[in-house]
């Protein structure tokens, strides 16, 4: 994880619902690095380091991430500081160069794509995993080569009400990348099967490494992250396969987990 200030110049990216701008991240042994930060309270500041952390551990092209610290003095004119103090540190992550927003996620072209994607199994587990229920066409990327990013994290974990994990623990939502490996043909959702559970596995194995309080997250935060990552890891598989029917094979595992 980086570590640095901001610094200029800065442009707002956005003003709602939190301030969000692109600037300089510098450090002692980076001397400029293109950041996005994000003004984010400390509840959905922790949702981003430890998404990101996740996401990167298991090998899915998110940005990297970073806490950055940020003078109120250096910000734009219009640019409302959010924080009661004149320093304040939050999440930030590096700007993927040449990046644009998929304009249209439910095309044939995307569709085409992601079905071939080699990460198209742990990306849609991770999702899963963390309960993310906005992987809309403005939080995936394509990069001048056409490779996939993901990008923003705030509403997962349950952190897109107005507290930390204000949702459910199995809130009802849309599985971006579940939901097109279900409208594949049976065959193709059979041949998936082991590589989805491969995925359920990985990501079970990262949980238990996240480094919280080198992401500076409070204790308090982290238990709870902790209880809901743990409730969602107990029906992992069963809510991965059910997600791209095949119920059956769900009920499997779920039969699988208890004997052991």
């Amino acid at each position: 994880m980086l570590l640095g200030a901001l610094a200029n110049p800065i442009k707002v990216i956005k003003i709602s619902p939190n301030l969000v701008v692109e600037g300089c991240l510098v450090s002692a042994t980076i001397p400029f690095a293109p950041v996005v930060v994000k003004f984010l309270p400390e509840n959905a500041c922790a949702i981003e380091l430890v998404c990101g952390w996740l996401g990167h551990a298991v090998g899915l092209p998110v940005p990297s991430i970073s806490r950055i610290s940020v003078s109120r003095g250096i910000m734009p004119i219009g640019a409302v500081w959010p924080y009661s103090s004149d320093q304040a540190t939050t999440f930030a992550c590096a700007v993927v160069p040449f990046a644009q927003k998929v304009i249209s996620a439910d095309s044939p072209a995307v569709d085409t794509r992601l079905k071939k994607w080699q990460l198209v199994e742990i990306a849609g587990v991770f999702d899963e995993l963390i309960a993310n229920d906005d992987r809309s066409k403005g939080n995936i990327l394509l990069d001048a080569r056409q490779n996939f990013w993901l990008i923003d994290h705030a509403r997962a974990l349950g952190g897109a009400g107005q507290r930390l994990f204000s949702t459910e623990v199995f809130p009802s939502f849309t599985n971006f990348f579940l939901q097109r490996i279900g409208r594949e043909s049976l065959s193709e959702r059979l041949s998936r099967k082991q590589p989805l559970l491969a995925a359920c596995a990985q990501l079970r194995n990262y949980v238990s490494r996240i480094p919280y309080s080198e992401l500076g997250v409070s204790s308090e935060i982290e238990q709870e992250i902790r209880a809901y990552l743990s409730a969602r890891l107990r029906n992992l598989e069963h809510l991965v396969l059910s997600r791209v029917e095949l119920p059956d094979l769900a009920a499997g595992s779920m039969q699988q987990l208890g004997a052991h």
